[in-house]
C-alpha cells in the first residue's frame, strides 16, 4: 500500500457499475486514510444556472438550490475526479481538514473509487435516481 499519490495513481476505465459509463481505477494500492490526487490542491469547480450550461454537460454537474450546477473549471480537460462514480458503500470520503477525497479504507491495485453523491447535498428533485434516498412511498 502506497502512502501518497500523484499522477501516476489513477486510471480512467469503463465502469464495473452497468450503464455508469467511465470511473476511476487505483493504479497501486492505497492506503486508509490517504490524500486522492483526484483534483488539484485547491480546486474550485465553477457555477453555472441551469440556462448557461448546455443540457447535455449536466450530468457531469452537480446540481445546488436555485438551478445553479457546480460544474468542471473546463469541460474540455475535466479533472479525473469528476468521474468518481456513486456507491451507498465508498471507498473515498472527502476529508474538511484535507480539503479533498480520501481512501476510506485500504484501497487495492486495479479496484474502482467510489464515493457517496448525496454529500452534495443537491435538492431532492434533481437527484438521478440511483442515488437519491427512498421516498416515503418506497420505504
Amino acid at each position: 500500500m502506497r502512502h501518497r499519490t500523484d499522477e501516476f495513481s489513477f486510471m480512467l476505465r469503463v465502469s464495473t457499475i452497468a450503464s455508469a459509463g467511465i470511473g476511476v481505477f487505483a493504479l497501486h494500492g492505497i492506503a486508509k486514510g490517504v490524500w486522492l490526487e483526484v483534483f488539484p490542491r485547491g480546486y474550485r469547480s465553477r457555477r453555472f444556472k441551469a440556462s448557461e450550461l448546455p443540457a447535455s454537460l449536466r450530468s457531469y454537474c452537480t446540481a445546488k438550490p436555485n438551478d445553479v450546477y457546480a460544474a468542471p473549471r473546463a469541460f474540455n480537460r475535466m479533472s479525473i475526479g469528476w468521474y468518481l462514480n456513486h456507491s451507498e458503500t465508498p471507498n473515498v470520503v472527502w476529508d474538511d481538514d484535507l480539503d479533498g477525497y480520501v481512501a476510506a479504507r485500504d484501497i487495492a491495485e486495479g479496484e474502482e473509487l467510489f464515493i457517496d453523491y448525496n454529500l452534495f447535498e443537491e435538492p431532492a428533485e434533481k437527484k438521478a435516481p440511483y442515488y437519491a434516498p427512498p421516498t416515503a412511498a418506497e420505504e
